[in-house]
């Protein structure tokens, strides 16, 4: 039984292992509760995607974002977030968002935003918000 039971740990170990590894990190979704909360943040950095869940390039980029968010966790002092400006449309639209995708970055010393327009890769996302950051 004694045998058994380490069997039984030892296997419920490897099991939990082998699925944090599989966890993959989103970007913070963010909406009219959060929004302000998350992106005003004077101690944060706050990179935010605006998106349509039907925009073709939007889709196509997530991958990409999500391996941003990935290498930022959420308790560090740069936050990757989306936001459905679909959905959310006054929000967007008081964030300057005229088309999808749309990024915009909130460092911490200028809540009004710097837009990105550039390649849409981890490595171009991550030079940008370097050159942007105080």
């Amino acid at each position: 039984m004694f045998v058994m039971n380490k069997l039984m740990t030892v296997a419920l170990c490897v099991l939990v292992l082998v699925s944090l590894g599989n966890v993959s990190a989103e970007a913070i979704e963010l909406n009219p509760s959060n929004f302000d909360k998350i992106v005003k943040d004077s101690s944060k950095n706050v990179f935010v995607k605006f998106y349509a869940p039907w925009c073709g390039h939007c889709n196509n980029m997530k991958p990409e974002w999500d391996k941003l968010a990935e290498a930022y966790p959420v308790s560090g002092k740069t936050i990757i977030a989306s936001l459905n400006a679909d959905e959310f449309k006054t929000i967007a639209a008081n964030s300057n968002v005229y088309g999808y995708p749309t990024l915009i970055y909130y460092p911490k010393g200028n809540k009004t935003g710097v837009h990105y327009d550039g390649e849409r890769s981890i490595s171009a996302f991550k030079k940008f918000m370097a050159d942007n950051t105080k």
